[in-house]
Order: C-alpha cells, then structure tokens, then sequence
C-alpha cells in the first residue's frame, strides 16, 4: 500500500486450484426421484486486475469439473467468467458483466460502490 500522498497503480495476476468433495442425498433435486452420490470437483481459478485512481479493470476465469460416483452421467464441467469495471473519477456505480459457459451473457442491475 502506498503512501497517501503518493499515487501509484498495480497490476496483479493470481491463480489457484482447489479440489473439494461433497456428499448429497439427493442429486437430481427431486421429491420422488431422491437418490444419494458423492461427487468431487475440480477447480481452478485465475483472476488479473489493474488497479490506479482513475480506473479498476479485472477478470475472473473459473473452471469446475464435477464428477460424481453412482451416477456419472451427472457428470459435468462448469465455467465462470466475470468482468470488472470501476471508473471512480466519472461514477458512483459499478458495472459487472458474467458469462456463463451454456448460458447468455448476464448483466447484473447496476449499483453503488461502496467508497
């Protein structure tokens, strides 16, 4: 972190992976349909953003294979992408676009950032 009578600006890439494991007693979500499988997901993560007083641009890129025991054809990969864009000198609000891997592009409501 800077100094406050110093203005500076940042770029920062990180990555992760993750692995976790879960359990359900019922995976189709269903009344009359229940039936139970453990299911492990495999993830990883990559996020890249700018940051300096005018302007805050970033992206977020997220990717989940989904395998599950008793039921593989369950089976699934998931993808995330999310877009950032915060011009503090021009607004108050802060535009997020998602997009969604078999989906359309989602453009959430506006709203104020909190400062």
């Amino acid at each position: 972190m800077l100094p406050a009578n110093q203005v500076g600006s940042a770029l920062s890439l990180q990555s992760s992976f993750n692995i976790s494991q879960t359990y359900t007693d019922n995976i189709f979500y269903e009344v009359n349909k229940t039936k139970n499988d453990f299911g492990t997901f495999l993830g990883s993560n990559l996020t890249l953003q700018y940051d300096n007083p005018d302007i805050v641009i970033g992206g977020k890129y997220s990717g989940r294979l989904a395998l599950f025991v008793n039921n593989p054809g369950q089976n699934t990969y998931m993808q995330n992408v999310n877009i950032n864009l915060d011009l503090p000198f021009l607004t108050k609000f802060r535009l997020t676009l998602a997009i969604k891997h078999g989906g359309g592009i989602l453009c959430p409501r506006q709203r104020e950032s909190i400062q």
